[in-house]
């Protein structure tokens, strides 16, 4: 095959490979700038919200761990992953986690602590931040691909003042701020699942069709370049003759 007809199979291969991927390189390209030009902080909601403070433990005379495992039968049938000290609300208490499962004790008695309710968690809220509480819902189960996803369950959505459409989730059980989510989140939420082509959960990363588009759009840059090297090489011929 001559020179020129190769290099006429290899435009048109390349045209054919960029009108494939051309959507998809595109919003590569636009969701990468804008993950580029947005700090993750402020797409985190960090600055609406003040810092939760250091342990206020002065006056505590806390429990040692194992005792909140002798006084609750409970934790004696669980694999425990982690044992936390925290502050929930204006009790010290000791959060233990079991899998996806988070169960809070009082870190001077061992008792059990009952599950917030709609006006504590809408007070943790707002011991950490200047916006005005709009509303406190309890939600039990999230679909997928929403905006609080993966974390503890049940939670509380509290919804905020302010242009920003904020929306602060607060762990049922913990009493732990778990999330902040903006419209800027939800923006960066649109723009990562295009990214990485996963549009429904927008968490797998790992799948067949980004795959074969990366493929795709890899033969697309290696077939440029042939492409001009070809191109260089094949003027220079036809010049020199």
């Amino acid at each position: 095959m001559n020179p020129g007809r190769k290099q006429l199979l290899l435009r048109k291969a390349h045209r054919w490979l960029g009108v494939v991927t051309a959507l998809q390189l595109l919003a590569w390209t636009v969701s990468g700038l804008y993950f580029t030009l947005i700090p993750i902080g402020q797409i985190r909601g960090e600055h609406l919200l003040q810092d939760a403070g250091a342990l206020r433990l002065g006056h505590t005379h806390l429990l040692p761990p194992s005792s909140i495992v002798a006084t609750n039968p409970e934790l004696r049938q669980v694999a425990v992953d982690q044992v936390q000290i925290r502050m929930r609300g204006q009790r010290v208490a000791y959060l233990v986690v079991d899998a996806d499962r988070w169960t809070a004790y009082d870190a001077e008695s061992g008792v059990r602590l009952p599950s917030l309710v709609a006006e504590e968690a809408a007070s943790i809220v707002r011991q950490r931040t200047h916006l005005a509480v709009k509303s406190t819902e309890r939600v039990t189960v999230m679909p997928a691909g929403s905006e609080f996803r993966g974390m503890e369950m049940p939670a509380f959505r509290v919804s905020l003042s302010g242009e920003d459409g904020a929306q602060v989730y607060v762990g049922a059980e913990s009493g732990q701020v778990r999330a902040v989510r903006t419209d800027q989140w939800r923006l960066f939420d649109f723009l990562w699942g295009l990214h990485i082509m996963d549009y429904e959960s927008r968490e797998d990363f790992n799948h067949w069709l980004i795959q074969l588009l990366a493929g795709l759009s890899l033969l697309t840059v290696l077939s440029g370049i042939v492409l001009f090297i070809t191109t260089v090489r094949f003027s220079s011929s036809r010049a020199s003759s």
